[in-house]
């Protein structure tokens, strides 16, 4: 598949390594919320939810905090109101951005990306002059101790999903959103924690030097440090 970056990889690991855990939970009760909010608090009926619930559980958000940012999601507990704004931008080089982000003030949101992207060279673009190069994949995360490659990849291929990368410590199984839900649960039965979420998959790399790819970095950087940032996609790479 194209677009597998070994710095999109360096991006998600650092997520939640370099201290900002707490900022990490706080993006996992945003979507929850937002989750809950459009398809109601039931697990069970709603896929979504149940995937981000999974996915938090998973890195150590407490069932306490998920319980209450499902009650704030349908109006029992009252809350701050969330909404999905997706921005798209150049960086250095003329890389490609996918920003995504849930923002209680879109006026606030688009100031602060802008601001962070004219700091590293990056501009906002205009609507689809970036998201054509991309196409939205469901990839779910499981720990190689769960299952040799020759495993995962029966296993996946037969619940409709069309690739498997390696992640380090874990296999990352990558299908089209319709087969999200049944890739999930045909991990699950290995007794696994499976993670999942939809990224942004560029369809084409844009390869860079060193010395740029280091720029894109620092951009990024900046672009995940700001409170209403979920996710942020890019397409390039560096040999």
């Amino acid at each position: 598949m194209a677009g597998h970056s070994k710095w999109a990889k360096i991006k998600r690991q650092k997520a939640v390594t370099d201290g900002r855990r707490s900022q990490v939970f706080t993006r996992y009760l945003r979507e929850i919320q937002v989750a809950a909010k459009m398809g109601g608090g039931d697990l069970s009926a709603n896929s979504r939810l149940k995937r981000t619930v999974d996915t938090a559980k998973s890195v150590g958000v407490s069932n306490d905090n998920i319980e209450k940012a499902i009650k704030r999601g349908t109006g029992d507990l009252e809350g701050v109101e969330y909404e999905e704004v997706t921005y798209e931008a150049y960086g250095p080089a003329g890389i490609g951005l996918i920003i995504k982000t849930l923002t209680d003030n879109k006026t606030r949101t688009v100031g602060e990306v802008r601001h962070a992207l004219g700091r590293r060279g990056g501009t906002l673009a205009s609507t689809n002059a970036v998201s054509y190069q991309f196409s939205e994949q469901a990839v779910c995360t499981i720990a190689k101790k769960f299952g040799s490659e020759e495993q995962i990849l029966e296993l996946a291929l037969d619940a409709g999903a069309n690739d498997l990368q390696d992640a380090d410590d874990s296999w990352e199984v990558y299908a089209d959103l319709t087969a999200f839900d049944a890739v999930m649960q045909a991990l699950s039965k290995l007794g696994a924690e499976v993670s999942g979420e939809i990224r942004m998959i560029p369809t084409n790399l844009i390869m860079v030097t060193e010395e740029e790819a280091e720029k894109v970095m620092s951009l990024l950087d900046v672009l995940d440090g700001l409170e209403d940032v979920q996710n942020v996609f890019t397409n390039f790479d560096t040999e």
